[in-house]
């Protein structure tokens, strides 16, 4: 049976090699076939099949003997056979002697009769290795679907058998198994979708179960799982042949037996350690493959059919294939039915002249957007289906050729100078399909309908429709609307068509006639053309004619300016007809270029008096060229603002007259009398005057005939520009640095190059200082930065001298500050500014003497009190560490001076207010210090008694006394009681102040009693010490 098998596989495996593939794309093969019958939900295969049973099987003589055999005569012969078997052992035992001859007549048809019944046995086996022979044979050529399962019980029936499939399962399934391998497609061909339902088919017409059915499949992937390994990888094309036809397999099984049944009776992972994820995936990938043809086939994506849709909805749900699968599908369909449109749109597009069909562009557009539309009408009747959009993919790289169909469609949209909103949603549409950005689309829009109104304007103009309107900027607005076109971009247009205009004209004559100023302003009112927008324009390009002429005006030099250069650029802003303030706008501009050059030269120089002598050229400069340009332009406006203050003044002495006649009249009705006599000495007065004043006026006459013609000249000469500034070119610190500079000029002197390299100052030039007043001017500074440099100039003259005069650290005296002030008042610096300076100059001499003192510990309290009281800030001057370390040796140099409490305020208060330091911080250390001086103090008072020192004894009390009054809190201990009670009688012997004794009992701790003891007897004179003991011994 197994060769059968191994037979059935070669034989196919062969007409698969030479003709299967041929058989799997609808060609004839064979002698003869049917059409194969498959489920009412699965494609059909229109094409006949070659029958895979193209062998025979040979039967022995047995099987020969059985299949001639009818069944009655096959069981009659084995009733012969047996009766003949027992016959012939009851002959031979007749044969036997008399004496055994029952016995063996017995025995030996029992053993014949037994052997031909076992003959007959093996024989009768021979059935079911006949039968499914026979059933071979008679299926050679046919094809397997063509076979009833009547045909195959008749089978059956002839050899006996009553349950065929049952009965002969094994060989009737190596039937199904070559049945199975002639319908998995080899290599790369596709499954067909019907495979599943022959197999089903087959199966029960054989009669096997699924279970036998199941162990074919895993046959078949054994076979196709050796194959690839006999094949080997090498090859890839070859591996993957073998991987999808394992998949083809994979999935015509599950198709077979269902899902459900499949997981159990198929154990792919187990067999072919494969995962689920594998086993998924060539379902997946079969299933998407048919699912796809048949929507392919019955066009359903592409037209949009509803029943076709409901269709492939249908056999997506008989192949298990998940929603993403297929809605990956439906969306290819689609994309591909719609790049088919646009490709054949972006060639239509490509043409150029007659052949360039713009109708059946527009025509592709619109069959696309209303494909586009009838895919979202149907979004849920099928996985996937919605608006296609071509973003990514292939169009990636045709995005220029996608716009350029966009814009097609666009401007033959626009060819009635209306942009509809049917347009423009479906340019919003079209701009989804072609996966285009807002912006990119947006450009598009904003340039085809540019386009388009300037059409429309050019119409508008040529027609006349604009020249009667009521107003032209309405019939504007309503172009602009009509085409969705931003009112700026038309505003925009409109400049060029006048900036075109006045190119025009300018590039012709250089010039502007009465009849090119109407054209232009015809042009304006037809466009409405702002005010702005034309004075921007003429200064452009008008303005460029006159630049040009001040150019070449400005570019000599101050000498070689002549009358014709001036006159040229009086005629060139006329013919231009430029106003005076654009051209002061262009002359500045130009004008001070040439400044900075001057600037800059002058920084080039080394030499200060040099590089100011560039200065000075800059300077004759703008006397002699910018200053007789800038009046030029602005003549009329001084000429014009001179009338106006005329008026203004002709107008105030009216009004003053007429206040004074009236106020005259006034005073005449109420005294009448008074009046007249008033007048009378009016008239006399005025007489009188007028006769004294009038040979004064006759000799001032002629010296003023005499000069008023000179100075008027002195005063032209000496006139310049003030309109033109480097105020916006230079910050006001570099401007303030340059005056200064030149200023420093003007006061040293020029200077002259003498024998041998030296150079020699001249006198100074007094007229440099009219020049100096020019250079602020032009620098633009102001009246109070101007006034700043003079002042820092003066108090850095009047630093230096108080410096130099200051400096030895005498202070200062009458005589000095006598010469300070006379130095202040030639230098026009203020009262308070100089006492600023010389205040501050006194402080840091003070400040460098205090710095030495505070080093060495020597500024004591009195010194610290007298700079307060002179205002020395001393917070400011001296940090506060410093401070806080002068304080302590302060402290400590007073606690121990032996002067006592007397006038410690001046330590705890009045030191700490005029040092500037925390109060609660100084209290503390001052506590600290005369704790740890009690101490000492103790210490060196009892030294000096045991060396019989009474004064200095005292001393030591007093300290005592005065570290007591700071620190009362700290105790003081000594353990020789005789010491203490010593130091307080020397103390009281010496010192009769109740206070300070009560001071020192506490600081000694004594008690009252004790001191009362000890008062007592030093007042008694019993109180001896040893120095004043042998004093008297002495004398």
């Amino acid at each position: 049976m197994m060769a059968l098998g191994c037979m059935g596989t070669t034989t196919a495996r062969a007409r698969a090699r030479d003709g299967g593939r041929a058989d799997a794309q609808g060609r004839t093969r064979g002698r003869r076939g049917v059409r194969c019958v498959v489920r009412a939900n699965a494609p059909r295969e229109g094409t006949e099949r070659a029958s895979p049973f193209a062998f025979t099987r040979d039967l022995d003589g047995v099987e020969k003997q059985l299949a001639a055999l009818p069944t009655p005569a096959r069981l009659g012969a084995y009733g012969a056979v047996v009766a003949a078997g027992a016959a012939c052992g009851n002959f031979i035992g007749g044969v036997m002697p008399a004496n055994v001859r029952d016995a063996a007549k017995v025995a030996m048809t029992a053993v014949v009769g037994g052997g031909a019944a076992y003959g007959v046995s093996v024989a009768d086996k021979k059935r079911f290795t006949a039968a499914p022979k026979v059933l071979l044979n008679e299926l050679q050529g046919r094809d397997p679907l063509s076979v009833s399962p009547e045909e195959v019980a008749a089978v059956g029936a002839r050899f006996g058998i009553s349950n065929f499939g049952q009965a002969c399962s094994t060989e009737l399934t190596e039937l199904y198994d070559v049945y199975l391998m002639s319908l998995v497609p080899q290599g790369m061909d596709p499954v067909q979708g019907w495979e599943a339902a022959a197999l089903a088919q087959f199966r029960g017409t054989l009669g096997i179960d699924d279970a036998s059915a199941a162990q074919a499949h895993l046959e078949a992937g054994r076979r196709l799982f050796r194959k690839r390994i006999e094949l080997g990888s090498a090859d890839k094309d070859t591996d993957l042949e073998s991987r999808k036809e394992f998949q083809k397999l994979v999935f015509i099984s599950t198709q077979t037996f269902g899902e459900e049944q499949a997981r159990f009776l198929l154990p792919w992972k187990r067999v072919f350690r494969v995962s689920d994820a594998q086993v998924d995936l060539a379902n997946r990938d079969n299933a998407s493959q048919l699912l796809r043809t048949s929507l392919s086939n019955s066009n359903a994506i592409a037209n949009v059919d509803a029943a076709a849709i409901a269709a492939g909805a249908d056999y997506k749900a008989s192949l298990n294939l998940d929603d993403d699968a297929a809605g990956e599908i439906a969306r290819d369909l689609a994309t591909a039915h719609v790049a088919g449109i646009v490709n054949a749109t972006i060639s239509l597009n490509k043409e150029r002249g007659s052949a360039r069909d713009v109708a059946s562009i527009c025509k592709n557009i619109d069959e696309v957007l209303g494909y586009n539309a009838k895919l979202e009408a149907a979004q849920g009747s099928f996985p996937g289906v919605g608006p296609v959009t071509l973003f990514g993919g292939e169009f990636e790289s045709k995005m220029t050729e996608l716009k350029d169909v966009f814009r097609t469609y666009l401007e033959e949209g626009l060819k009635g100078f209306t942009f509809s909103a049917a347009l423009n949603d479906s340019l919003g549409k079209l701009r989804l399909v072609f996966g285009m950005g807002n912006k990119e689309a947006d450009d598009i829009i904003l340039a085809s309908t540019t386009t388009s109104y300037n059409l429309a304007l050019r119409d508008a103009v040529k027609s006349g429709k604009l020249e009667p309107a009521e107003s032209p900027a309405k019939v504007l607005q309503a172009m602009c609307e009509g085409l969705r076109f931003p009112p700026e971009v038309a505003a925009g247009i409109h400049e060029e068509n006048y900036r075109t205009k006045l190119e025009s004209i300018i590039s012709a004559s250089k010039k502007l006639t009465d009849d090119d100023v109407a054209a232009l302003a015809r042009i304006r009112k037809l466009l409405c053309v702002p005010k702005g927008v034309v004075e921007k324009l003429h200064f452009q390009i008008c303005g460029d004619v006159y630049r040009t002429a001040v150019r070449s005006a400005l570019s000599v030099p101050t000498e070689s300016f002549t009358p014709a250069l001036r006159d040229r650029c009086k005629r060139v802003k006329a013919d231009v007809r430029l106003d005076d303030e654009t051209a002061l706008k262009i002359l500045g501009a130009e004008a001070r270029k040439q400044f900075n050059v001057y600037i800059r030269t002058s920084k080039s120089i080394r030499n200060k008096t040099d590089a100011q002598k560039e200065i000075r050229k800059m300077i004759f400069y703008n006397q002699g060229v910018v200053t007789p340009l800038v009046r030029d332009v602005t003549k009329a406006k001084a000429e014009a603002a001179a009338e106006e203050l005329a008026s203004l003044l002709k107008e105030a002495q009216e009004a003053a007259a007429k206040e004074e006649a009236e106020e005259k009249a006034a005073a005449a009705a109420e005294a009448p009398a008074e009046t007249e006599a008033s007048a009378e000495s009016e008239e006399l007065r005025w007489a009188g005057e007028t006769s004294s004043e009038a040979p004064s006026e006759e000799k001032e006459e002629a010296p003023v005939e005499e000069k008023e013609e000179e100075p008027v000249v002195q005063q032209e000469e000496e006139q310049f520009q003030k309109e033109i500034t480097l105020a916006e070119d230079m910050d006001v610190i570099t401007r303030q640095a340059m005056y200064r500079e030149y200023l420093m000029f003007c006061m040293t002197g020029d200077q002259v190059n003498a024998p041998m390299g030296v150079r020699i100052n001249i006198e100074r030039d007094q007229s440099e200082f009219k020049r100096l007043s020019q250079l602020g001017e032009i620098l633009g500074l102001q009246m109070m930065e101007v006034g700043q440099v003079h002042k820092d100039l003066a108090d850095k003259a009047f630093r230096n001298q108080a410096e130099q005069m200051l400096g030895d650290g005498r202070g200062l005296t009458a005589e000095r500050a006598e010469k300070l002030k006379e130095i202040q008042q030639q230098l026009n610096l203020p009262e308070q500014e100089a006492q600023k300076i010389i205040k501050g100059i006194t402080s840091q001499r003070m400040m460098q003497n205090v710095s030495q003192q505070i080093s060495s510990g020597t500024l004591d309290g009195a010194e610290i009190r007298k700079m307060a009281e002179q205002g020395v800030e001393i917070e400011r001057m001296i940090p506060e560490d410093k401070r806080m370390n002068l304080f302590r040796k302060n402290a400590e140099r007073r606690l121990g001076d032996g002067t006592g409490s007397a006038d410690i305020d001046a330590l705890t208060t009045q030191l700490v207010e005029d040092l500037k330091i925390d109060g609660a911080k100084a209290k503390d250390e001052l506590k600290k210090i005369a704790a740890d001086k009690k101490r000492s103090q103790m210490i060196q008072g009892v030294a000096v008694l045991r060396q019989k020192k009474a004064a200095d004894v005292v001393l030591s009390c007093r300290n005592l006394v005065a570290c007591q009054s700071v620190a009362p809190d700290s105790k003081l201990e000594w353990k020789v009681e005789s010491e203490v009670f010593d130091m307080y009688s020397v103390f009281v012997q010496e010192v009769s102040d109740a206070e300070e004794r009560k001071v020192l009992r506490a600081a000694l701790n004594i008690s009252d009693d004790n001191a009362e003891k000890l008062e007592r007897i030093v007042a008694e004179g019993a109180f001896k010490f040893s120095e004043d003991a042998l004093d008297e011994a002495l004398f």
